[in-house]
């Protein structure tokens, strides 16, 4: 619910850019209790129609370029199993951790909104670490999305350790 154009564009201009591969990664559904949702991702019913258009820009431009199906998913705690359930039916071929949120979203604060509270960024890590001991990412988007305005010292130490971890 934030890009533009058409998804052939895409491929177009990946073409035109000589890449061989476009990996695609909207954002995936995740749904919530009590109706909360956020506008920015892709609601659950639009995506079997996200995976039948790649899957037909595939079979169109086959031997030109490849295009895996991914996702960008945040980490939340209490409702990834389900969200790994839904995933089940559809073939994604890779996740990719973008947590812009600690907690489970609804309960919690975004991450891009600069703090000074230690704390968010220690919470931010350790969730950010658990995802990825998930075993179920392949990449993470924008681990420095965590916007701290304080320690530079203390900052620098904990992306550290997220690199440690990510490594």
């Amino acid at each position: 619910n934030h890009a533009i154009g058409r998804e052939e564009e895409y491929v177009q201009e990946a073409l035109k850019a000589g890449m061989k591969i476009l990996g695609w990664a909207d954002h995936t559904p995740y749904t919530f209790p009590g109706g909360y949702y956020s506008n920015f991702r892709m609601r659950p019913i639009q995506l079997p129609g996200y995976v039948r258009t790649i899957e037909q820009l595939r079979e169109q431009y086959r031997g030109q370029i490849e295009m895996p199906i991914g996702l960008e998913t945040e980490y939340y705690p209490k409702h990834f199993g389900s969200l790994l359930g839904f995933l089940r039916d559809f073939p994604i071929d890779y996740l990719i951790l973008g947590q812009h949120f600690i907690g489970n979203e609804y309960d919690a604060l975004y991450c891009g909104m600069v703090t000074r509270d230690k704390d968010v960024v220690r919470q931010y890590c350790r969730q950010s670490m658990e995802a990825m001991n998930t075993g179920r990412f392949t990449y993470f988007a924008h681990p420095d999305l965590i916007h701290y305005g304080d320690d530079w010292k203390f900052y620098q130490a904990k992306m550290r350790d997220l690199c440690r971890e990510a490594k």
